[in-house]
């Protein structure tokens, strides 16, 4: 097949439909991995995830809310004299996530907070504790 300056098309001729075939096999496998990956938990991997708030509850409970969207977050934490360095880490995942849904995770300090600051290890920022106290 030619066009009116006598070139041939792209798709014309033996190579055109293995281009199509090639395309359209692409496409039909990348959607098949998305739906796995969705399937599967949505792409989720467990990491850090960004303290929002930090909470005292009790002398010894400050519950921390966490951008992680039903992540099943787990905190840890390291007490100074100083400071208490919080980390939390969650599954989150590309497509959700973020300040809009938080979860809730609790730790219990050995000694009272008093007038420690509180640092999130994962953004390094200290944080405003907000006092709840019962």
């Amino acid at each position: 097949m030619t066009n009116k300056s006598g070139s041939r098309g792209l798709l014309s001729g033996r190579l055109g439909p293995l281009i199509v075939v090639a395309v359209v096999t692409g496409l039909l496998v990348l959607v098949a991995c998305f739906m796995v990956w969705h399937t599967l938990g949505g792409g989720a991997w467990f990491s850090e995830v960004k303290v929002v708030e930090a909470i005292l509850v009790s002398p010894k409970r400050l519950d921390l809310e966490v951008a992680s969207c039903n992540g099943s977050p787990r905190a840890s934490f390291l007490e100074t004299v100083d400071h208490v360095r919080v980390k939390v880490k969650a599954f989150s995942t590309p497509l959700r996530g973020g300040e809009d849904c938080l979860d809730l995770v609790s730790i219990y300090l050995l000694e009272p907070l008093g007038d420690r600051i509180v640092i999130d290890r994962h953004t390094g920022q200290i944080l405003e504790v907000i006092p709840v106290i019962r």
